[in-house]
């Protein structure tokens, strides 16, 4: 199984593997069979991801060591690694996806925006659609889109000279791992601009960025092992539905609006899930 995110992709592999637990030196016990789970995450290692699904399976009823053996491998935001590492691992992977949109939310939410660069990884495949989407929604709403590619750090210097040398009055930056990995050179970039940015992981809030709308990623972590709960009983990953997250959070950081002397409207303040003071 797996579930693909938007800002950030998570993938889960699923095998089994079957093994003997003695009691005592004489005494033979009937075979245990342990499953085999494998967290495929395509970002740097942090301490953080794959703990909700983890939380998650012990409230299922799984211990690891016992009832599971859970190993976690990471692309380093290189997402053509993710394959390589679904194939090392020795077992197929079935694949599923649940994919969030909340591109039209997050252009809406740019107060009187009407040219907004869009910085987005353009090495990633799968984030050509989610700027599409982006544009597509400035378009309902009137705003001026410039799509801005980057792919490495030397990328990043003709990137922000670009959005620099025009009339931009924000910036929306699509995640993915590698935006996130860089997510302080971004923030810096829009703070040294005073360019009122929007996020979709509030990892770059945290970081001083000022806005960010997207998925609860803990509920997303706890609905995949969910899932692996299903499959584990008996359940086929081509009979499980593909999902889209319900549930989106908003972060401010007031700080970071103080500094570019913007005001928050009490209605806004009102509808964030946090206000970082």
């Amino acid at each position: 199984m797996a579930i693909h995110l938007r800002r950030r992709e998570v993938i889960i592999g699923l095998g089994g593997t079957a093994a003997a637990w003695p009691i005592g030196s004489t005494a033979q016990q009937p075979i245990k069979k342990i499953r085999s789970l494998g967290l495929l995450l395509p970002g740097l290692p942090e301490a953080s991801m794959g703990k909700a699904t983890r939380d998650r399976l012990r409230e299922l009823g799984y211990t690891e060591g016992r009832d599971i053996l859970l190993q976690a491998r990471w692309a380093d935001g290189k997402m053509e690694r993710l394959d390589e590492l679904a194939s090392s691992s020795g077992r197929k992977c079935d694949r599923h996806l649940i994919a969030g949109d909340g591109s039209e939310r997050q252009a809406a939410r740019t107060p009187k925006a009407s040219r907004v660069a869009v910085l987005w990884n353009d090495a990633n495949t799968g984030m050509v659609l989610r700027t599409r989407e982006a544009q597509d929604a400035a378009t309902k709403l009137g705003v001026a889109i410039k799509s801005v590619g980057v792919h490495d750090l030397i990328s990043f210097d003709s990137a922000f000279a670009m959005i620099a040398s025009e009339p931009i009055d924000a910036l929306l930056t699509l995640v993915d791992p590698f935006t996130i990995q860089h997510r302080k050179r971004i923030v810096d970039f829009a703070a040294q601009r005073r360019l009122p940015a929007i996020y979709e992981a509030g990892e770059f809030v945290e970081t001083g960025g000022l806005i960010s709308y997207g998925p609860n990623l803990p509920i997303i972590e706890q609905r995949a092992a969910e899932y692996v709960d299903k499959i584990f009983k008996g359940t086929k990953p081509a009979d499980l539905p593909v999902e889209q997250p319900s549930k989106f959070e908003m972060l401010i950081n007031m700080k970071t609006a103080t500094a570019l002397s913007l005001s928050i409207p009490q209605s806004i303040m009102l509808r964030a899930d946090r206000l970082i003071e």
